[in-house]
Parts: C-alpha cells; structure tokens; sequence
C-alpha cells in the first residue's frame, strides 16, 4: 500500500550513514515489513533498529519528482522537534546548496533522466 503525502521535519545529519525516522512517522508511512535489524548508534545509545526498504520521491507536488530506493532504520534515537534524519545515504544522491545572506539552504536532487 502507498500512502499519501506524510509532512514531516527533518535534520542533516553529515555524520549520520543511514537515513533514521521516528517510529511515528513510519507508521504515518505504512512501513510494511522489516528487511533485517542492525544495532544503530546514536549521540548517547545504541538500540536495536529494524530496517525497511522504501521508495522516496522528493520534489514538490504535482510536479517532476526524483526517486530513489532507500534502506531507512525506525528508531527514536533522533533528538528534538524532528520527524527524521537525513543521512549521507539521501545526502550522496544530491547537492546541499547554502544562501548565505538568507540563511537558507536547499536540498538539490539531479531530475531524473530518460534513457
């Protein structure tokens, strides 16, 4: 099942290998089953955190959207208002672009190509 559009926060974390959500927004996410475990560390524990292999589209809706498949762990190790950490995992596939004199960045993905 596909669920519709989940709004959630999320920090960069450069330091992070893997992209981590709450187990909140995984179920918002109908995250089906697990695909393995793995110990995930975090700042101050280590737990146990299932692994789902999920597909994520990024882009504005109604729009061209980018899409890639993603191993993503379930944990609550994410600290603050935060619904997810963005891992070198998603950060590999795009570019980070810093406004300086806004204080603003972007999350840039290349458009998918045919062919």
């Amino acid at each position: 099942m596909v669920p519709g559009p989940v709004r959630a926060t999320a920090v960069i974390d450069t330091g992070a290998e893997m992209t981590t959500v709450r187990p909140q927004t995984a179920e918002a996410l109908l995250f089906d089953r697990p695909v393995r475990t793995v110990p995930l560390a975090g700042a101050n524990t280590t737990q146990e955190a299932p692994i789902y292999a999920v597909s994520i589209a990024v882009g504005p809706p109604h729009n061209t959207s980018v899409s890639f498949e993603l191993n993503v762990a379930v944990a609550q190790l994410i600290e603050g208002p935060h619904d997810c950490l963005l891992g070198r995992d998603v950060l590999q596939r795009g570019g980070l672009a810093w406004y300086g004199d806004a204080s603003e960045y972007q999350l840039v993905f290349p458009a998918a190509t045919d062919g």
